[in-house]
């Protein structure tokens, strides 16, 4: 991903491995967005009955800043992961 977003223009300044733990993660998520012009998180491996996702959504909303489609990124996103559709 760091090759591609690269190649986008976006210097890669910080890479973090956080565990899946509520208190972890918005920690990370608030002291990033707060040096960095973008945070983009990864990982997981999709719904799960402990799934935070939706939870942490709600949490870091303050901020984040308005979500907006990129068609660049997409495709770039897209290359990456070629096997999994991504939805439009």
């Amino acid at each position: 991903m760091a090759t591609h977003l690269q190649e986008m223009g976006i210097r890669l300044k910080e890479a973090r491995v956080v565990a899946d733990v509520e208190d972890g993660i918005v920690t990370a998520v608030r002291a990033l967005s707060s040096q960095m012009d973008y945070v983009f998180t990864t990982g997981g491996i999709g719904p799960t009955h402990d799934d935070i996702t939706a939870w942490l959504k709600r949490s870091i909303a303050p901020w984040c800043a308005p979500l907006r489609h990129c068609a660049d990124f997409t495709n770039a996103i897209r290359h990456l992961a070629p096997l999994k559709p991504l939805p439009e």
